[in-house]
């Protein structure tokens, strides 16, 4: 079961709820699951789950700067869940979550470099801040380039 580091404001896009569930799964920050029968999961693996959807813009880049809302029939599509994710095959498995520690240090990049303003409340702008990702001129920003 994911858990939630950092709970933001808005309603639920969770690509984990399912209807039958009738679960709320709040956006914010998750630690991925641990899948025991995996000797690769490094249980240090993050997900953030926002409350708007990105991609169709066509800024969003995932780890190996591929568009994340490029979709099989090559048309942009948005989604809630894969700003930050690890993409391509690294020759033990294919796309994970990100290192917790990579996703926190852009974080308070973002902040030291002035591309975000904290208020009393935390990021001026929320969670909905992240809906930069998906423009031109800042969508480096919240690209976490691939490494090992």
């Amino acid at each position: 079961m994911p858990f939630l580091l950092v709970r933001a404001d808005g309603s639920n896009l969770s690509p984990w709820g399912r209807a039958l569930d009738n679960i709320d799964i709040p956006a914010g920050l998750y630690t991925e699951e641990i899948n025991k029968g995996r000797m690769q999961d490094s249980g240090n693996m993050s997900r953030l789950l926002l409350t708007s959807r990105i991609g169709s813009i066509g800024y969003a880049r995932d780890t190996i700067r591929e568009q994340i809302g490029l979709y099989a029939s090559h048309k942009l599509i948005d989604y809630p869940h894969k700003l930050y994710q690890v993409c391509g095959w690294n020759g033990i498995r294919e796309t994970h979550g990100a290192q917790l520690y990579k996703v926190l240090l852009n974080w308070a990049e973002r902040v030291e470099m002035g591309d975000w303003e904290v208020d009393e409340n935390g990021v001026a702008g929320g969670i909905e801040k992240f809906r930069d990702a998906d423009t031109p001129g800042n969508w480096e920003k919240y690209q976490i380039p691939l490494s090992w």
